[in-house]
């Protein structure tokens, strides 16, 4: 095998680099090689890069790390099985209540999740992972410890564990997944993904991995040096894609992207580097700042203007500046698919593509398409305890109906049993463990019919019309975005955020 580790500065420039590699394997062999990036998104820009210079290409022939392994684990150990992200918080959940004895609630969950991706990229390593192993919650070891017992035990794994097991194959078949191999777009890599793709790459004759590289900014590239530890122990030639850059604007590139010591050695009156703690600190240092200038009569406010990452970023400054009594707006307008009324307008569609994921029934269900307002953790429980967090590929909304109602309704019969159970106990009286327990259970049976049931016909109603009508007309689709519309309120969520933008813009006029 050879490598070929591709350096610059500019990742476009490395990437173009890549794809005129591709275009020359392309001519050779349109099925000859492998690209593999970080995101659906980056990949989504190759494909159609690619699409535009005249190409025909196969989608299989670009993936992320994580995909790849996925498809690996499930070619090579057909008999395990697969979870999705919300079905692996389900069950992270469930081992959180075999070890604590109560079912911990969304936002719990969520921190033991992060937590748990994060020990999974360390290949379960809690020092790697966190600084040091006393650092770590004896909760989170014990929770990990289950729930890694428990998808042993049933055979399931996730796309971290499908990295891991990847790795630990040695009888990858050369020219599988053909001759050369392209890893493009990352910055830095876990333990986990390096072990994976370092055992992969055996089976091409050649790697090309793009590295960034810039001597101007040492500290921000600093975790780069573990995409290049990839070749450690082989032969690779290193390619810099850089050019020799000298102009007008030169000096302004040194000030804006240097290190902060070299920036202060230059004694530059009209640039300054700020380091924050978190995204909080920074808002708030520049919402004073600007504050002060204005206050000071130093600057207008049409006179400053703010770059600013996304619109995650947008939102927090936005507050910031508007609780200093600042006006202000964006001058990039955002994306349609940006805003959450669209996005669930457009969740049915998603789930009907996603062959009916139970991840996407429950976001149904969190969004409002159940009808009225369920408790979402209970929901949540009820569904794992029912057995309904793993994937129904390949069947119908009506088969989904039907398989999520029966399930419904035998875990249901199965905490009558357990009442009863408890019932027949002849010191239930006494027994003020056990009379709390039947309460508890007969609250769940209630919200079972009385929630669950009519919540799930009602999202698998509206989803058989969409299935059934895959060609209808758009007039047809306008009928039941309306429909949607009108059953989840969002006219009125509409109307108020038209309501404050136009307050805004007042505010920022006056």
């Amino acid at each position: 095998m050879k490598g070929i580790l591709v350096c610059g500065k500019e990742g476009r420039r490395r990437s173009d680099y890549l794809l005129q590699k591709i275009q020359k394997s392309y001519s050779e062999d349109p099925f000859s090689f492998l690209f593999v990036g970080p995101s659906s998104f980056f990949l989504q820009t190759v494909k159609d890069s690619l699409l535009n210079s005249g190409l025909s290409i196969a989608a299989g022939q670009f993936s992320t790390e994580r995909s790849l392994a996925m498809k690996i684990v499930r070619e090579m150990f057909p008999d395990r099985r697969a979870v999705p992200e919300r079905g692996e918080r389900i069950e992270i959940a469930k081992a959180f209540e075999k070890v604590k004895k109560y079912y911990p609630s969304e936002k719990a969950t969520s921190y033991f999740h992060e937590a748990i991706v994060v020990l999974k990229e360390n290949l379960g390593n809690f020092e790697t992972a966190f600084g040091k192993e006393d650092a770590v919650p004896e909760v989170l070891k014990k929770v990990y410890a289950e729930l890694q017992k428990h998808f042993e035990e049933k055979k399931l794994f996730d796309s971290y564990d499908a990295m891991k097991l990847a790795a630990e194959q040695t009888d990858l078949e050369r020219g599988v997944f053909g001759n050369t191999l392209f890893i493009d777009g990352f910055y830095d890599f876990s333990p986990a993904t390096r072990a994976f793709l370092k055992n992969i790459m055996r089976c091409f004759d050649e790697v090309y991995l793009s590295c960034p590289e810039d001597s101007d900014r040492r500290n921000l590239f600093r975790e780069s040096q573990t995409l290049s530890d990839l070749f450690e122990g082989i032969d690779f030639d290193t390619i810099n894609v850089d050019r020799s850059e000298i102009g007008p604007l030169t000096k302004v590139k040194e000030i804006l992207f240097s290190d902060r010591e070299e920036l202060n050695d230059t004694e530059c009156e009209n640039a300054e580097i700020v380091e924050c703690n978190d995204l909080y600190g920074e808002v708030d240092f520049v919402a004073r700042e600007v504050k002060r200038a204005i206050a000071k009569g130093e600057l207008r406010p049409e006179e400053i203007e703010i770059v600013i990452p996304n619109q995650d970023y947008w939102r927090v400054f936005k507050k910031s500046l508007n609780d200093f009594g600042i006006p202000v707006v964006s001058k990039n307008s955002v994306s349609l698919l940006e805003s959450k009324s669209v996005q669930t307008l457009l969740l049915p569609l998603e789930v009907v593509s996603d062959s009916f994921e139970p991840s996407g029934i429950l976001e149904m269900i969190d969004a409002g398409y159940g009808g009225g307002t369920i408790d979402s953790v209970l929901f949540e429980k009820v569904m794992a305890s029912a057995g309904l967090q793993f994937e129904m590929s390949g069947v119908t909304a009506e088969d989904a109906k039907k398989v999520w109602l029966e399930k419904l309704e035998n875990y249901k019969r199965f905490l009558d049993a357990k009442s009863e159970s408890l019932a027949s106990n002849d010191d239930l009286d006494e027994d003020f463990s056990a009379l709390s327990q039947i309460q508890e259970i007969k609250e769940e049976i209630r919200f079972i019919d009385d929630a669950a049931k009519p919540a799930v016909k009602r999202v698998f109603s509206l989803l058989n019309s969409i299935e059934r009508n895959v060609a209808m007309p758009l007039s047809k689709y306008e009928d039941f975005f309306l429909l949607c519309e009108e059953r989840l309120g969002l006219r009125k969520l509409l109307e108020n955020e038209e309501k404050a933008l136009a307050s805004e813009n007042t505010a920022c006029v006056e």
